[in-house]
């Protein structure tokens, strides 16, 4: 995200002479061979690493467009810089959920934040990370707490771009990007909030499922959706199955299939605050020829227990699809390079179905 973002020929020093700074040179040298590192800076050490000097916070050098935090410790350093620095400092997280646009297509873009992720969010006000969108930026702490960001948040807040989560209505936006997304008490807190309604912008699974499920819902109301397999995706029990009970309510018909009792167990254990999730233990097969048929439209399928590879899920498809109707979507998981079947990809062309959304684990169609 932020790589991809720095100017075109910016002069930039990394601050943070460790082991993330070093990854981010290396990052830069490979795929942005156009940004000139004038150095590091750091807080504790002074010389040189590699080929560059070591600057302390006070001893920048001229000519800089950009400090860019690579440390484990961003928040605080952010909080301690000099003033003047601060329109021009951006933050580097390696393992940050990196920023996925394709649902919000422009409009406003709320950053939802705390105090402890401050440095994330100077990205979103220093660099054109949105594109086309408008930013605002949301704290989930006390109000009183702005007192102790850096100042020049406190300025943005004072301009009106950072409001309090519950002086911004979900309405007004059409995505959020959660800043601390793998911070299990932030997201938990967050999903108590009236932003949770919107579409959420970071990438990965379970953003993709909140964004298609609420998307869906906009469109048809009432969904009837059905998800083969669960994926765990660490911090938490963040399964897929979660992902969709927080989405849907007990309007929705929402069912779960697994294949063994272990897996149904834990999505039971994972989903025991949402009563409306319908589980059931046995093979696809055997669920479909029980129950597809008296299900009707079938808004949002999920084929995740089996690599896409497998030829069983071209057969699935087709039992599946004459089920989902107009603007409907179905999820296939497990979608490495290489492993969808030519015959599936033609199958789907075929049967009215486009690509709504591909990455390298993913694919998303929709039927036209």
């Amino acid at each position: 995200m932020l790589v991809a973002a720095l100017p075109q020929g910016a002069r930039v020093v990394i601050y943070g002479a460790g082991g993330r700074g070093r990854l981010l040179e290396y990052t830069l040298n490979e795929r942005r061979p156009d940004v000139t590192v004038l150095g590091y800076a750091d807080t504790f050490k002074r010389g040189r690493l590699g080929d560059h000097p070591v600057f302390g916070p006070d001893e920048l050098p001229d000519g800089l467009d950009l400090l860019i935090i690579a440390s484990a410790y961003a928040d605080k350093i952010v909080s301690a810089l000099p003033e003047a620095v601060l329109p021009r400092t951006v933050s580097y997280d390696p393992v940050a959920p990196p920023l996925d646009l394709r649902e919000l297509r422009g409009g406003r873009l709320a950053v939802a934040t705390t105090r402890a992720s401050q440095a994330a969010l100077m990205n979103f006000f220093n660099l054109p990370l949105a594109g086309e969108a408008e930013v605002l930026a949301a704290h989930l702490d006390p109000s009183w707490t702005l007192s102790l960001w850096n100042s020049y948040l406190r300025d943005q807040a004072d301009r009106g771009r950072i409001l309090g989560y519950a002086d911004l209505d979900p309405a007004a936006v059409d995505g959020v990007y959660l800043a601390e997304y793998g911070n299990g008490h932030v997201l938990e807190f967050f999903n108590d909030t009236p932003l949770a309604a919107a579409p959420l912008c970071n990438a990965g699974l379970r953003a993709r499922l909140h964004n298609t499920v609420l998307g869906l819902k906009q469109r048809f109301g009432r969904l009837t959706v059905l998800e083969f397999g669960s994926i765990f995706t660490v911090g938490g029990g963040n399964y897929s199955t979660l992902a969709m009970a927080e989405v849907l309510s007990g309007e929705d018909a929402f069912t779960t299939v697994n294949l063994d009792e272990g897996s149904l167990r834990a999505a039971r254990s994972v989903c025991r605050a949402y009563p409306h999730v319908d589980y059931f233990l046995g093979t696809s097969g055997e669920f479909i020829e029980q129950r597809l048929d008296g299900l009707g439209d079938i808004h949002f399928a999920c084929l995740l227990h089996r690599p896409c590879a497998e030829p069983f899920v071209a057969d699935e498809f087709e039992r599946l699809a004459p089920h989902i109707p107009e603007g409907g979507k179905l999820l296939l998981g497990h979608t490495g390079k290489g492993t969808v079947p030519a015959a599936l990809e033609a199958r789907v062309a075929e049967t009215g179905f486009s690509t709504a959304y591909r990455d390298g684990s993913s694919w998303i169609v929709e039927r036209g």
